[in-house]
């Protein structure tokens, strides 16, 4: 399959990394001019994910349109809150019926609205019903390591969910599908604040059961949030 991802930080290097390694032909749109051409002189993203040889057959571009041009499926792996922008401005090259994923975790600062969301409205669709999300416990380095990761596929409609899944599936990357966006949206942006303050509780010096405590609580919110939305 033909993919066009955009967004040329860690996550989205890494993921196209994967890809490619998954045979599909694969299009890696990065923002910087500059960190564009070192990769194209070094066959490395030095700046955000170094260490890593990728693939002879990534095209990596600086344009937008030919990033996406004549893709079957594209991948937004954008950071939170340049997303609208980035997805408004490649909307006049994506056609109507390519489905799109949504690797890019958090909700849009002002409107709250999760990332399908914004993203159907920024190409201009009446609803999330091409729209996919990926999300998972997975780090970039890991993934383009090749360490065993699992994540969760999901979409409104239960077909486009496996299509992801087999699109990103490989030895080591497991994906399960999911109907539940909402949800697993919600998860992957609140298990962040969780995550951070976890980070705070062991920075205070606190131990394991108060940790153990605060994650455990903390999944009670979430559940909690996401049933309500």
């Amino acid at each position: 399959m033909r993919i066009g991802v955009l967004g040329g930080g860690s996550w989205g290097t890494a993921l196209a990394k994967l890809l490619c390694e998954c045979d599909h032909e694969v299009s890696l749109w990065v923002h910087s001019a500059d960190v564009c051409a070192a990769i194209l002189a070094t066959g490395e993203n030095r700046v955000y994910l170094p260490g890593f040889t990728l693939p002879a057959a990534l095209r990596v571009t600086n344009d937008m349109e030919e990033a996406v041009h004549g893709a079957e499926m594209v991948l937004c792996v954008s950071p939170s809150h340049v997303v609208r922008e980035v997805m408004s401005s490649a909307a006049r090259a994506i056609p109507p019926g390519v489905p799109v994923v949504s690797a890019s975790k958090g909700v849009e600062e002002g409107t709250l609205k999760r990332m399908s969301e914004v993203i159907a409205e920024a190409l201009g669709r009446p609803d999330v019903a091409r729209v996919a999300v990926l999300s998972g416990p997975s780090f970039a380095r890991e993934v383009a390591a090749g360490m065993p990761t699992a994540v969760t596929a999901a979409a409104v409609d239960q077909a486009l969910a496996e299509l992801v899944q087999k699109v990103f599936s490989g030895p080591t990357f497991r994906v399960y599908t999911s109907t539940d966006l909402i949800g697993v949206e919600l998860g992957g942006a609140a298990k962040n604040v969780i995550a951070i303050a976890a980070g705070v509780s062991d920075g205070l010096g606190f131990g394991s059961s108060s940790r153990a405590a605060l994650i455990t609580r903390g999944l009670v919110e979430m559940t909690r949030l996401a049933v309500a939305l």
